[in-house]
Parts: C-alpha cells; sequence; structure tokens
C-alpha cells in the first residue's frame, strides 16, 4: 500500500518498494533496451499524432526484457494483476482469421514502477481475435509465430535496432479493440467506449495506484467557506527521478465525482483550485491522465461541523443536528437566510438559526435535524419577495448541500439537493443512542421475559408531538451494544393517536435479550424515535418466568431519565462519519409550516418504574 508522509500541509508519496527508485536487479531487462514513447491521443498508431521524442515526457518508457525472436517480454514481478484488477482495462486485437491459435501479448508500464513492465498473453481464437486484461496505460504488442518466433508489432522498426513502441492502449476499467494491419503493421481503433472512466467514489480512488510520487501543498486563506489552493510538485513517474515530467491530467473532487479541470503539469508541477464548497467536510481529490490512471490524490476540507449560534437551543444539543450548506447563484454577498426546525428539546417550540451569504457564496446552517423552513432575507438589491420561503432536509451528524436558486424534484421549491438524499448516521454506542432526544412519545411491551429468548417487543401509541401530512413513517430498528441492524417498521398515522393504532413490532434475537442491552429506532433523518432498555428479563427458580403487564404510558412531558439526561450532559458532538458510499433514503415525513408554525417537537415516553435502572 502506499504510505502518505505528512509534514504539516506537505504530502509525499512514494510507491511501494525499498525506495523512490527501484533498485531491484534489471538484468531480464536490459536485452531492451529503446524507449516506448507515448503519442498524445493515446488511440495507437494508427490514430495517434507524432510521438514526443522527450523520454518520459508525458508517460513512462516501456523497457523489454527479452530480445526479438526470444519469446515474450518477461512479466514485471512488481505488481501482480491479482487485486489490483481496478488499474487494469481490457483489450481485443483482431487479426487474421489464420492466425487462429498462436500466442500474442500485450507489455504495459507497471504502475508501481514504470521502468518495469507487466506483459500478458492470450491465444487468437478461431475469429482472429484474443482479449487481454493488462495494467493500464500505452501497450506494446508481440505475435509468436508457428515457429517459435517471436515478432513485436504496430510499425516498421529501424534497421539493426528492436524498437518498443506504443502500438495501441489500454484504458483503466474500459474495452477497446483494435484491427491489426499487416500491409501497414499498424493497429486502429474500431470499438471503444467514450473516455476515460473515472472511479464513482472516493472510497475506489484510494484502491488505485498512483502513478507517480510527489508533494502537495496548501496556499491560500485557510478555513471553511474558502477556496482551496492545491500545488502539486515534484511530479515524477514511480522508478523514475525525472524533474521534468510533463503530461495532461483532469482532476475531479469526491463525494460524486465533480470535475474541476483539466491542468498540464509542466515539468513536474500542477496547480489545482477547489471550489469552496469542499471546504466543509473531507473530500478526496485525484488526478488522472488520459489512460483513467491515478496521477495524484489529497483531501482537502475540515471534518468540523460548523457550530449553531451560542445560546441557542440547537447549540445546547450538538447530538440532535446537522448542517445544510447552500450554495447560491447571483446573490449579495451577506444576504442572510434562516432556517426554521421543531425544536425536539421543547414540545411546541421552534429552532431558529440564521447565517449569511460568505465569499465563496455559501451559507451554512446548523440546527436540529428534520425538515427544515429556509427564509431568504428581501433586500432593494436583490428584490425578493418578503415571503420567499423553501425547504431543505437537515440529517443529524451530517452535512447535506443544496442549490440555490435551483428546481428540485418539488414543485415551487428553489432549493435543489445535490446528489441523493444520505442514509442516516446511526449512533455507534447505546450511549450515544441514549443522550439524543426523541421525536415521538410510545409504549412499549413487554415488560418481561426469558433471559435469552428472543422477545418481539410490541411500540405502540407512537405519537409525533405536531401533525405530518404523510400516512405513515419508516424506521429502522437497532439493538446495542454495537448496532446492529434489526430490519424495518412503518407505522401507520392514518388513524387517530388516541387508539393507539400508531404501532410497529420488531423481534430483538435471544443473545440480545439478557445483559442489559438497548434497541432503539431512527427515522430517516437520523433521529430518535423510540429507544427501549431491554433490562427486564427474570427468571424464577423452579418456575415459568414472570411476565409482567405491557408498560404504562407516562406523561409526554416527563423528563428523561436520568441517565439519559448525565448521557446527554456529557456527549460531544458527533463526527461527520461521511455517507457519500451508502444507500440513500427517502424522506417519510415532511413538517407543515403556515399559520401557527406547526412543528413536530419531541419526548418520548419511558417504561413503568419496574423497567427503568
Amino acid at each position: 500500500m502506499l504510505a502518505p508522509m505528512l509534514s504539516g500541509f506537505v504530502v509525499e508519496y512514494f510507491p511501494p518498494g525499498e525506495s523512490q527508485l527501484n533498485f531491484r536487479s534489471r538484468a531480464l531487462r536490459v536485452a531492451f533496451v529503446a524507449a516506448l514513447t507515448i503519442g498524445v491521443s493515446g488511440l495507437g498508431a494508427g490514430l495517434a499524432p507524432a510521438a514526443s521524442a522527450t523520454p518520459y515526457s508525458h508517460a513512462s518508457s516501456l523497457l523489454a526484457s527479452a530480445s526479438a525472436n526470444a519469446g515474450f517480454p518477461s512479466s514485471s514481478p512488481v505488481t501482480p494483476i491479482a487485486g489490483h484488477e481496478v488499474d487494469t482495462g481490457v483489450i481485443v486485437l483482431e487479426f487474421d482469421p489464420s492466425q487462429a491459435g498462436l500466442s500474442a501479448a500485450v507489455s504495459t508500464p507497471d504502475p508501481a514502477d514504470s521502468t518495469a513492465i507487466s506483459t500478458q498473453t492470450g491465444t487468437i481464437a478461431a475469429d482472429g481475435s484474443v482479449t487481454i486484461r493488462d495494467f493500464a496505460g500505452p501497450a506494446a504488442v508481440y505475435l509468436q509465430s508457428a515457429d517459435g518466433q517471436v515478432h513485436e508489432l504496430g510499425g516498421v522498426p529501424l534497421p539493426g535496432t528492436t524498437t518498443h513502441r506504443q502500438a495501441a492502449s489500454i484504458y483503466r476499467g474500459q474495452t477497446w479493440t483494435y484491427a491489426y494491419s499487416s500491409n501497414s503493421d499498424t493497429f486502429t481503433a474500431v470499438a471503444f467506449p467514450p473516455t476515460p472512466v473515472q472511479p464513482s467514489t472516493a472510497a475506489e480512488v484510494v484502491t488505485q495506484i498512483p502513478i507517480t510520487h510527489y508533494t502537495v501543498t496548501t496556499s491560500g486563506v485557510a478555513g471553511q467557506g474558502n477556496l482551496v489552493f492545491l500545488t502539486f510538485s515534484s511530479v515524477s513517474p514511480n522508478g523514475i527521478g525525472d524533474p521534468n515530467y510533463s503530461s495532461q491530467a483532469t482532476t475531479y473532487v469526491y463525494g460524486a465525482p465533480d470535475a474541476v479541470g483539466g491542468s498540464f503539469i509542466n515539468h513536474g508541477t500542477y496547480h489545482v483550485v477547489i471550489p469552496a464548497l469542499y471546504s466543509y467536510g473531507v473530500h478526496t481529490v485525484a488526478s488522472f491522465d488520459k489512460y483513467g490512471r491515478l496521477v495524484a490524490t489529497t483531501t482537502v476540507g475540515d471534518a468540523t461541523m460548523p457550530p449553531a449560534p451560542p445560546g441557542s437551543s440547537a447549540a445546547a444539543h450538538p447530538l440532535d443536528t446537522g448542517t445544510v450548506l447552500i450554495q447560491v447563484s447571483n446573490i449579495m454577498f451577506g444576504t442572510i437566510f434562516t432556517s426554521t426546525v421543531a425544536d425536539p428539546t421543547a414540545p411546541g417550540a421552534l429552532s431558529v438559526v440564521s447565517s449569511s451569504v460568505g465569499h465563496g457564496g455559501l451559507v451554512a446552517l446548523t440546527n436540529f435535524a428534520g425538515p427544515a423552513r429556509i427564509d431568504v432575507e428581501s433586500t432593494p438589491e436583490n428584490n425578493f419577495p418578503a415571503t420567499l420561503t423553501g425547504e431543505v432536509n437537515i440529517y443529524r451528524a451530517q452535512l447535506v448541500t443544496y442549490g440555490y436558486p435551483s428546481v428540485s424534484n418539488v414543485d415551487s421549491n428553489p432549493f435543489g439537493h445535490f446528489g441523493p438524499a444520505p442514509a442516516p448516521v446511526i449512533p455507534a454506542s447505546a450511549e450515544e443512542a441514549e443522550a439524543l432526544t426523541p421525536v415521538a412519545t410510545s409504549t412499549v411491551s413487554p415488560s418481561s421475559w426469558q433471559p435469552g429468548s428472543d422477545v418481539t417487543l410490541d411500540v405502540t401509541n407512537v405519537t409525533p408531538t405536531a401533525a405530518t401530512d404523510d400516512a405513515s413513517l419508516t424506521v429502522d430498528n437497532y439493538v446495542y451494544s454495537t448496532p446492529t441492524l434489526l430490519g424495518s417498521s412503518t407505522i401507520s398515522l392514518a388513524t387517530a393517536a388516541s387508539d393507539g393504532s400508531h404501532a410497529y413490532s420488531f423481534v430483538v434475537p435471544g443473545a440480545f435479550t439478557s445483559g442489559g442491552h438497548v434497541a432503539a429506532s431512527f427515522d430517516q433523518f437520523g433521529r430518535l424515535v423510540t429507544l427501549d432498555r431491554l433490562d427486564g428479563a427474570v427468571t424464577a427458580a423452579g418456575s415459568n418466568p414472570a411476565i409482567a403487564p405491557a408498560a404504562t404510558s407516562t406523561s409526554s412531558s416527563e423528563a428523561p431519565s436520568q441517565t439519559a439526561t448525565a448521557a446527554a450532559a456529557d456527549a460531544t458532538a458527533l463526527a461527520n462519519t461521511g455517507q457519500n458510499d451508502l444507500i440513500p433514503a427517502g424522506i417519510a415525513a415532511t413538517v407543515l409550516f403556515g399559520a401557527g408554525a406547526i412543528v413536530l417537537a419531541v419526548s418520548y415516553r419511558r417504561r413503568a418504574s419496574t423497567r427503568r435502572r
């Protein structure tokens, strides 16, 4: 694996092996001494413009390990393909069908050491085609004739020399087809998809091998809400100390891959400007060459959640909050945006948080999780109507981004979410779950059971403390010590709450029904809906365990238990775990805002005194 070495704002990367240069013996490769010089287009000899004459000026040199007519070049032992398929592509070579049964081979630079090569072989099929997987990059092609002689294809060798030239190209994650013409000794691309294919997630990026070693520095005004300026310097192909390395690269920033522009690598240096949007949260930055190979990578941003305003209810309960980041267009610096959310700590109350547009065109609002109304300040300069509003969703312990003005999937809503809705962040421990503020009252039964046996928890009288316009609410059920998902439940809200029909149930396996485990349910915003301590297991010597009646619902105004209150007082804000790679969750409840400010407030019902610690 590649090991980054951190020094202040400087990150240096070196390839696997003993050091920056590969000191392994080159004995197997000394027979082929001419370099493969890379063209610009990468479409093969038939489509490429004249190749650069400067060694390593565009990509790595390709050195062979055996002379012509003496077998295929030996494959490099630096990086096996097995386990590194993410760095490979597929090439299909089409020969005359009369050559069926012959062996063909391609050689490409090893990503961890470009002075080494990876040679992969295949047998030509009856239709004249052969399919070979190898590392992405410029490819030399070889054919072994029936008498065992090996010929390098793709161009005419100079008299008295053995040349190693780019006959074709292999693109990471793609399949390209080339047809060979014996008359011109060239390969021409005949079937290929658009290029290049970029990784879809940051997790995939970090599995690739960067083909260079380099240094990264940052400059500009540090902090959230500002542009990030990156300089990649001392960029040189792995295995080669080449200060004059020049090439082209395209840079992306993740969550979802967002192209931030192309760069020319000039004598080992290039610059990238990262939009201020990505100064919030931690994001992977990755640059790729025309073959889709990873040139360089680093991270930018700050994972710290922007705090809610001092003195606000949201600031006093950071575990129940999240941040919405709004990227605005054509709106004056300093324009005020206000978020209004139901306050779960005070049923019937609202939490109102405001912030202004910064220099980067961003507004960051940290408030309680849940559906939020956004109001935009009307000023003579922006000519907004005084009642301009929209809706966004805030997710607990997460940062989500919206664009404004934007066309969303909700008619007349000017705020559009960037990407899919994130999955909820689930607390990592029972202590964290108990420190959250629940958003409903409920009654849980039974109150006792046989230890070690499966128990069906029946949750009844589930009552959000304000009206919603949804007929149901979906929750995910977990059991702790460590969070174990027990499935999802849907709570019907179509009938009046007084008849107890707002109910759901789920089974807790016997492994969790003794020893004081905790069961909890969370909605799509990551908010706690109900929580139950599984401390009711009882046994009676010589008899069946006593089964007590269902716990009686307590007053909705009753304060949480001392245990939960103490945990909340000592708890610190959850880290943003980054949900870019999880399956999106749909929104299951939307708060009605209007006259009277209908809110979704919170409290929850505990069990009877026999169930509490």
